[in-house]
């Protein structure tokens, strides 16, 4: 997942991630903060996102601790960014001549820097949306240094060493200094591991527990379900 996109340093950035991501066969999810689309260039760049098979998911209007706002303020906050997002799913006239219609499209919701209350995640479950948090994180906002870091090596390296397990959702910040990060972890995690948007990997998920479940029938009656540790292991 790509949290804070498009990028508020350069779009460029943004499109050299995307430039990252399709040289490695990679899929991500971008988590969206709509007041950053805020040129015709950044608009395009969203645009681009779709049309080579990522996800948009929900990041908010800008970019503040989800606790911080009130219930009604995070309703408006989530309602409005979401009206930003859906307007680059929904096909033009011209789009709707040449796509099939699409499957109702999960909605993925991340809170302000991770944290939220529990009525907020009532009235997100009650509204048909998914929390995605995250489980490798480099720590590369550099919003906090020393605590955080621009270095696309050490980046790199955290995620290269902590993606040990399929199913893992990894988290990086669109930055001038990720498309770099990218280029240097990805060859490491594509050749264990297949990259995909968070919706693939729930889909995933859920193909592989009703597996299971056909097969536990015939099973002694303790066999465990599978996990999402393995599901998403690189078949060759």
């Amino acid at each position: 997942t790509i949290d804070h996109s498009p990028s508020n340093f350069s779009v460029d950035s943004t499109n050299r991630i995307l430039d990252v991501l399709s040289e490695h066969g990679a899929k991500a999810t971008f988590m969206i903060i709509s007041s950053q689309i805020n040129t015709p260039e950044r608009a395009a760049t969203v645009k681009r996102m779709v049309s080579e098979g990522h996800e948009l998911g929900n990041h908010g209007t800008i970019d503040r601790p989800a606790v911080k706002l009130s219930l009604d303020g995070f309703i408006r906050d989530t309602e409005s960014a979401q009206a930003v997002i859906d307007a680059f799913l929904t096909p033009t006239s011209d789009d709707a001549l040449h796509e099939e219609p699409k499957k109702e499209m999960i909605r993925w919701y991340r809170p302000g820097h991770g944290i939220f209350t529990g009525s907020m995640k009532s009235w997100l479950s009650t509204h048909n949306y998914r929390v995605a948090i995250a489980n490798v994180y480099p720590h590369d906002a550099n919003d906090l240094p020393p605590t955080q870091s621009s270095s696309p090596g050490l980046n790199a390296w955290h995620l290269r060493n902590r993606t040990l397990r399929a199913g893992s959702i990894l988290l990086v910040h669109d930055r001038p200094w990720t498309p770099k990060t990218l280029a240097l972890s990805l060859p490491s995690i594509t050749s264990r591991f297949a990259v995909v948007t968070l919706s693939e990997l729930s889909k995933r998920t859920h193909e592989a527990e009703d597996k299971e479940d056909r097969t536990s029938i015939h099973s002694a009656p303790h066999t465990s379900k599978a996990s999402p540790s393995a599901i998403l292991k690189k078949t060759q």
